[in-house]
This record gives structure tokens, sequence and C-alpha cells, in this order.
């Protein structure tokens, strides 16, 4: 019995779909934060104008106005390799990693959009603000261009912060300045004085 991935139907599939691509951080943090500050209803009509405006663009439409919000994806046009190809482009803009099987999950744009709206909004703590938050952070540490010392300061800074996020008893203790001035015999004594080693 062959294998799933050697027929050549889903060969056909990954050629064409390629690899899941990484999430757009800029993009999707502003899509994030869009939707955190809207109102339920207003989260529901953002998130189906993408799907249909996303699904378009995959079936060669012009624009999102020929996608019916009710209509199923099947109904649309979508086989198994535009599915493919519309989830990637979904992930780029979320943020997320969507599963394959998004348009059989939830078969509708209205369907997938209300998907979407829990996945990307539903957070008990807000952690999706702070997790948009993180992607701008992680964006401007890529993009700085940062000093030694800098770099020390930011590195203690987030080691304090998972510190306290995973309950760890507090912040790490500040780097002692004598030990980085210190000769290679004063290092030796302080470890020797440390672990009790002769």
């Amino acid at each position: 019995i062959p294998l799933l991935s050697d027929l050549p139907e889903m060969r056909q599939v990954t050629r064409s779909s390629g690899p899941v691509p990484e999430a757009a951080p800029g993009s999707a943090s502003a899509l994030r934060r869009r939707l955190l500050g809207a109102a339920r209803p207003e989260q529901d009509t953002i998130l189906v104008d993408l799907v249909r405006s996303t699904a378009a663009a995959v079936l060669g439409h012009a624009s999102g106005d020929e996608v019916p919000a009710r209509q199923t994806f099947k109904e649309l046009g979508f086989d198994s390799v535009s599915a493919l190809q519309f989830r990637n482009h979904l992930t780029r803009e979320i943020g997320m990693k969507l599963p394959s099987t998004l348009v059989f999950d939830h078969p509708s744009p209205q369907a997938l959009a209300q998907y979407l709206r829990t996945t990307v909004t539903d957070e008990p703590g807000n952690g999706t603000g702070i997790i948009a938050q993180l992607d701008e952070l992680s964006n401007s540490v890529a993009m700085a261009t940062l000093s030694a010392a800098e770099q020390k300061t930011i590195s203690w800074r987030l080691q304090a912060l998972l510190s306290r996020f995973e309950g760890a008893g507090g912040a790490p203790e500040e780097p002692v300045s004598e030990l980085e001035s210190a000769t290679a015999d004063e290092v030796l004594d302080i470890i020797r004085e440390e672990f009790g080693r002769s």
C-alpha cells in the first residue's frame, strides 16, 4: 500500500503549497492590536473581510466581494492545493500556525472567521496582547545595533522577567562588577571559596 505522500496528488499539493510560512510578526501584531481594541461585532467584520479577501486572492478573484461569506469553501471552488495555499496566506496574516484542514473543519468564510476570532482574541489574562507586544520586542531587538553593555542590560532584564513568569523566586541577582574586572587568579579563588575546593 503506497504512503499517502507517495500519491501523485499529494506530491502536487506539497510542491504547490510549499513549507508552512513563518508568520509575519509586524502585520500579525497590528491585526491582533486592531482586534483586541474592537468590539465583538467589529472583530467579526474584520475577520470575515480578511477571510474573504484571502480566499479571493487564492482563487484568482478581483476582490473579497466575489466570495459570499456563507457559501462553503467547496462550493467556492477550493481543492486540496488551494486549501493549503489559503491556510498559508492566513498563517502569515494571523501570525499563528493554523491546521491544514482549516477549510474542512470550518467550511465557510463566516464559520472560519468565528474560529479565528476565538483563536486570536480568546485569552483569559490578555495573553494575546502580551504575545503581540513580545512580537514587537523581538522585532526591535533583531533590528537594533546594541553595545555590549546594552546587550548585558537587556539580557538581565529578560532573565528577570522570565524568572518572575516561571515563579522562580524573583529576579536573578545583578551581575557583580568586581567579578567582571577580576584577574584569572582572583576568579579561581572565588570558585574555590564558593565550592570549598582546594
